[in-house]
């Protein structure tokens, strides 16, 4: 037997994979995220399909009455449970789309886990919470509030949340921050990223439509989620990934809900006070 050629023997021995392939099959994301692989009609389609499905649910809800049936029979989970059905039919939606695209989970910034994750999502943390500072004081200049208003209009809304049990906020915050960070800062995100040929347009407009989602939280609760959600985007563009997005989000609400609580007792004698002070 004729021993093998110098070329045989090389085409016999494995060779290793470029590092550059190692690394992007580590990290399961795109070189360029938001991912713009779509057409702009597939894009365009996606986003009519779950704009639809959002729509329809919010109108089913209310005008089923849904809400107050639920207030009457079950008190304690009637604020959360309509955030809990929103979120597995938007994510369902976002599945079925993301599988009929033939798109793998990386593609919208589900990317393979790694603990830089976890540091990236802590420092988003308070750059959040100071940019919904800066963005209620910007709101209370523009708009010449007094300090009993702004504090009424924040009160409105957290009241509805403060009676929230401790251990449904933790689960409510987690799902939130999941199905969300899904929803916008991958889904959406990514297919205004299609309909774009940059990456700022579609990181503005889809903070704008999530904060525009929070209407509930009144003027300033929507100026705040803008903020929240240009921070969000911003770092999910950056790291390519939603893990950072989604443990920032999660502790951002965590934290928020669990001060609404703490907070609304001290709120309301403020307003009693305010209130039986004499005019002028």
């Amino acid at each position: 037997m004729m021993p093998p050629s110098a070329s045989e023997s090389e085409s016999q021995t494995p060779q290793p994979l470029p590092v550059t392939y190692m690394v992007a099959r580590a990290i399961d994301a795109p070189k360029v995220f938001p991912d713009s692989t779509l057409t702009r009609g597939d894009a365009l389609r996606d986003l009519c399909i779950v704009v639809f499905l959002a729509i329809a649910f919010m109108t089913a809800i209310f005008e089923t009455g849904f809400p107050h049936w639920l207030a009457q029979r079950f008190p304690d989970i009637a604020v959360i449970l309509p955030a809990f059905l929103n979120g597995a039919i938007c994510m369902g939606a976002v599945a079925a789309l993301v599988r009929h695209r033939r798109q793998r989970a990386g593609s919208i910034g589900l990317t393979n886990w790694h603990w830089r994750w976890l540091g990236i999502g802590l420092l988003t943390v308070p750059v959040c919470f100071v940019g919904g500072a800066i963005s209620n004081l910007i709101y209370a200049l523009v708009t010449q509030r007094s300090l009993v208003d702004f504090v009424k209009e924040r009160e409105e809304f957290l009241g509805g949340v403060s009676d929230i049990p401790l251990w449904l906020i933790f689960t409510l915050s987690i799902f939130v921050g999941i199905y969300e960070e899904i929803l916008f800062r991958g889904f959406v995100l990514t297919r205004l990223r299609a309909l774009s040929k940059g990456v700022i347009g579609p990181v503005v407009i889809s903070s704008v439509i999530f904060g525009s989602l929070h209407f509930t939280q009144g003027l300033m609760g929507v100026c705040q989620t803008t903020i929240v959600g240009l921070v969000l985007a911003t770092v999910a563009a950056r790291s390519r990934s939603l893990w950072p997005c989604m443990i920032a989000h999660a502790l951002i609400d965590s934290t928020s809900l669990v001060l609404a609580g703490l907070m609304s007792e001290e709120m309301q004698q403020f307003l009693r006070e305010a209130a039986s002070q004499p005019a002028g």
